[in-house]
């Protein structure tokens, strides 16, 4: 097996040679490869039907798939599951029972090399940031353990995942704050392709506790999760000087990271010269009666009593409003 440092002197494709250039294709069923548990890429039903359109014009797949034995008459693919799935379409949806049996190469790789394998063999440029991502996060468990790579030094592994995936070190370095930090709503927007890779490092950046309030609220934009961060940092600054002028904090007066979201998305509003009108009361009402029940549920005694009076004014309120703009749509 390979060494880290040997690796680092050569590119992908030498190592893929070197582990395939001793073994010739077989011919194996379909039914007989298995996916990976460890694949994580796209397999898109548009594309692998695409690819079965191209593979049945070709009369078979040119390009032998890569696996490794699993067991007496089952393989691992480590490089091709697009291609075996565009041939069970084929065999099972078009009938072409002539294209059932597929050329592989059966290479000899534990583990951490069959994943290392299946990361280099996907080798396709319409990879989706979230698969960049998982790519980074994958090898930077899978090099050091390679032989003779335990003892790698964090800033040159970092280089080699970069020299791997053809990323700079910044963007490895962007990729595992947002793996390490992104709460997840945020996650599941970034790998569906709803929140780019700016809006995600931003986001990742914001406490943890805020980032679903954010989400919720639609601040996603990288320039709208940046002016909530200043907004923020202008609220701490100004709790800090409240706190040395007068440390006794009213009861039921709402932490911090509460007021933050309220104050963002009305300067949010206000930030440039707009009519009056243009702020939506309602949504902070909505706020304000969020956070009136968070303090009843929390609180005790007149504490409780006030937080419920206060929770009854502002329902009434805002059942007045929305009857309102019942009335004005009708």
């Amino acid at each position: 097996m390979a060494s880290i440092q040997g690796i680092l002197k050569n590119d992908s494709k030498s190592i893929l040679n070197r582990v395939t250039k001793d073994y010739k294709a077989q011919m194996i069923h379909y039914t007989n490869l298995k996916n990976s548990k460890k694949q994580f890429y796209t397999m898109a039903p548009e594309v692998i039907s695409d690819l079965a359109d191209n593979i049945a014009l070709a009369g078979g797949i040119q390009e032998p798939v890569v696996t490794r034995k699993i067991d007496v008459d089952q393989y691992e693919i480590l490089g091709g599951h697009k291609r075996v799935a565009a041939i069970r379409l084929l065999v099972e949806e078009r009938v072409r029972k002539d294209l059932a049996f597929v050329p592989v190469h059966v290479v000899q790789a534990n583990d951490w090399m069959a994943e290392y394998l299946l990361i280099s063999l996907n080798d396709y440029p319409e990879k989706s940031e979230y698969e960049r991502m998982t790519e980074v996060i994958r090898l930077q468990d899978i090099l050091p353990h390679i032989e003779g790579g335990k003892n790698v030094m964090s800033r040159l592994l970092r280089k080699r995942i970069a020299e791997e995936t053809g990323i700079s070190e910044t963007r490895v370095a962007n990729y595992k704050s947002i793996y390490d930090n992104l709460c997840n709503e945020g996650m599941e927007l970034f790998r569906d392709g709803a929140l780019g890779i700016s809006a995600a490092v931003e986001l990742a950046g914001v406490d943890p506790s805020q980032q679903s309030n954010l989400i919720r609220q639609g601040i996603t934009s990288m320039s709208a999760i940046k002016k909530y961060k200043q907004s923020t940092k202008r609220n701490s600054t100004s709790g800090e000087k409240l706190e040395e002028s007068n440390s006794c904090v009213p009861e039921g007066t709402p932490d911090e990271q509460d007021v933050a979201p309220l104050e963002f998305l009305t300067e949010e509003k206000t930030a440039t010269p707009v009519a009056e009108a243009d702020i939506d009361p309602l949504m902070i009402a909505y706020e304000l009666l969020r956070r009136a029940e968070r303090r009843m549920n929390a609180s005790s005694g007149q504490s409780r009593i006030r937080a419920k009076i206060e929770m009854e004014a502002l329902d009434m309120w805002i059942r007045d409003k929305e009857d309102t703009k019942k009335i004005e749509i009708v």
